[in-house]
C-alpha cells in the first residue's frame, strides 16, 4: 500500500500513473510499454485538470483518486495475469520464444490429439528361460550368469595367473565357492574385514568349509576379465574395456529370460567407488558422492534389470544436435522399441528450459498429444511433468484431501519413477563385496548383486 500511495502523489493524472506502473512492471521494455495501448485503459478514464476551481477541488480528487485506484487494480490484474491458472484463457494458443504452440486444457477435459498406446508386449519370463530355470533361485542364476560368461573369465585370470609366473589355476568349482564366500559374508557378516572371515574364535564354518583363506586371496589377486594382451589398443577406444564383454553378455542374457511390463524407469546409479578411473564422478545428491554411474532401465512391476550402461564421459557416438537424456533413453530402449512400453524418467530430460522456456500456468498440450503439467508441490518449487502417455486430465474427487489435488499424471510419475531406487536400496542392504583398489572388481561386485535380484524376479 505505500508503493501505491506514493504512485498516487507522483502521477498528476490516471494515464501518467499506468506509465510509472507498466514501467515498473516491465524490465526488458525498449521505450514504451505494452500497456499504452489506448484499447486497454478504461472507457471512463479522462485526464484530470489541475487547475479546477475551488470550490470542485474536493470531489474532483476524491474522483481521481477513484479513477486511479481503478487504473492500478487493471494494471496488476494484467500483469499477473500470465502467471495465474484461473484467468488463462482455455482457447488461447501459448507460443514460445522458439514456435512451441501449447493449449491450455482444462480439468476433465481430453486432448485434440489422442494417443492410442498400445502394449504388445508379454510380460514375465521367457519361453528360453521357462524351458531352463527350475524352482531354485540358483538355477536362474546359472543362466544369467552362463557358462560362457564363467568360461571367459576363468581364461582371463589364468592367464593372468600365466603372465606372473603363478602356480594358481582357477575352475568353476572354485570360481563358485569364491561367489559363494561373497553372498555368505553379505548375508552373515556384513561389513566385517575379510581377514576375520577366517578367525579362529568368530569364522563361520560355512565359510571355512567352502575355501581356505589363501585360496581366497589368490582369487582376488589374479582375477581379470579381459585379454591383457590386446588390452591396449581397446583401451584407446573404449574405456570400460577391462570388464565391459562381461557385463555385455550379462545383459544380453538378462534380455533373454525376462519380457518387462508395460511401465519402465529410467534413472541413474552411483556405484561406490574411489579407486584411479578416469570416469569417476561426483554427485553430490548421492549418499556415496564418488563413484561410477550407470543409466539403468528396470521394470517397475517386478524391479527386474532390463538394460545398463556406463556413463564414461563423453560419448563419442551421439550425434550433434541430440541431448543427453534423448541419447540415453534411444539407447536404454533400443530393444524395447514398437511394443507400446511407457518410460518414467527422473533427472533425465530431453525438454530443455533454457532454450525452450515454460509458461507459469498448470497444464498445457501441445498439438503433438504431449500433456505438459507444471505442479507446484512446494513452495517456489515447480514441477514440470511431460507426458505423451494421459490423454485427459483427471483428479479424483476421493483422494482430491489426501493427495493435496494431485492429477493423475502427477500420481502415476510417483508411483512408477521408483524402480530403479528400489533395485538400488536393495543391492545395498545385502552388498556382496569385498574391499578392492581396482574400480573393475567393484563392477563386477555390482553385477553380481543385480544379477541375484533378476534370479530372485525369475
Amino acid at each position: 500500500m505505500t508503493f501505491l500511495n506514493e504512485v498516487r502523489k507522483t502521477a498528476k493524472n490516471a494515464k501518467e500513473c499506468i506509465r510509472i506502473l507498466a514501467n515498473i512492471e516491465t524490465d526488458d521494455s525498449d521505450g514504451g510499454s505494452e500497456y499504452e495501448d489506448e484499447d486497454f485503459f478504461p472507457e471512463e478514464v479522462s485526464d484530470l485538470d489541475d487547475e479546477n476551481d475551488d470550490e470542485n477541488e474536493e470531489d474532483e480528487d476524491e474522483q481521481s483518486n477513484k479513477k486511479i485506484d481503478e487504473c492500478i487494480e487493471a494494471v496488476i490484474h494484467r500483469s499477473i495475469s500470465d502467471q495465474s491458472v484461473g484467468h488463462f484463457d482455455s482457447t488461447a494458443d501459448k507460443t514460445s520464444k522458439v514456435g512451441v504452440v501449447w493449449n491450455t486444457l482444462e480439468l476433465d477435459k481430453s486432448k485434440r490429439v489422442i494417443n492410442r498406446i498400445k502394449f504388445n508386449g508379454r510380460p514375465g519370463p521367457t519361453a528360453y528361460a521357462a524351458r531352463r530355470v527350475h524352482t531354485t533361485a540358483l538355477s536362474a542364476f546359472e543362466w544369467i550368469i552362463d557358462t560362457s560368461i564363467i568360461n571367459f573369465i576363468i581364461n582371463s585370470t589364468n592367464q593372468e595367473a600365466k603372465r606372473c609366473n603363478a602356480s594358481f589355476r582357477l575352475n568353476i568349482e572354485i570360481f563358485y565357492c569364491f561367489i559363494g564366500v561373497l553372498f555368505c559374508r553379505a548375508v552373515f557378516c556384513n561389513g566385517v574385514a575379510v581377514r576375520a572371515l577366517w578367525s579362529r574364535l568368530y569364522a563361520l564354518p560355512i565359510i571355512v568349509e567352502l575355501m581356505s583363506k589363501v585360496l581366497f586371496c589368490k582369487v582376488m589377486r589374479f582375477l581379470r576379465f579381459d585379454e591383457k594382451n590386446t588390452r591396449k589398443t581397446r583401451r584407446s577406444k573404449v574405456k570400460f574395456c577391462l570388464i565391459r564383454e562381461v557385463w555385455e553378455r550379462f545383459i544380453i542374457n538378462s534380455q533373454k529370460c525376462f519380457n518387462p511390463s508395460q511401465f519402465l524407469t529410467a534413472d541413474e546409479q552411483l556405484l561406490q567407488s574411489k579407486s584411479r578411473c578416469s570416469f569417476i564422478q561426483y554427485m553430490s545428491s548421492k549418499p556415496d558422492k564418488f563413484g561410477i554411474k550407470f543409466w539403468n532401465l528396470v521394470d517397475v512391476k517386478s524391479k527386474y534389470l532390463v538394460n545398463s550402461f556406463p556413463y564414461l564421459g563423453k560419448e563419442t557416438d551421439k550425434e550433434a544436435g541430440i541431448l543427453q537424456g534423448e541419447y540415453v533413453i534411444k539407447k536404454l530402449m533400443q530393444p524395447f522399441f514398437d511394443l507400446g512400453h511407457c518410460i518414467q524418467q527422473e533427472r533425465i530430460t530431453i525438454y530443455n528450459k533454457d532454450k525452450q522456456p515454460l509458461y507459469k500456468s498448470l497444464i498445457f498440450e501441445h498439438d503433438t498429444g504431449a500433456l505438459l503439467t507444471i505442479y507446484q508441490g512446494k513452495a517456489e518449487k515447480n514441477v514440470s511433468v511431460l507426458s505423451t502417455f494421459h490423454d485427459s486430465v483427471y483428479i479424483d474427487p476421493k483422494e482430491s484431501t489426501l493427495l493435496k489435488n494431485k492429477t493423475k499424471v502427477i500420481i502415476d510419475y510417483n508411483e512408477k519413477k521408483v524402480g530403479v531406487n528400489t533395485v538400488d536400496q536393495m543391492t545395498r542392504i545385502y552388498l556382496g563385496k569385498a574391499p578392492s583398489r581396482r574400480w573393475l572388481m567393484q563392477v563386477f561386485y555390482n553385477l553380481l548383486n543385480l544379477a541375484c535380484i533378476n534370479s530372485w524376479v525369475l
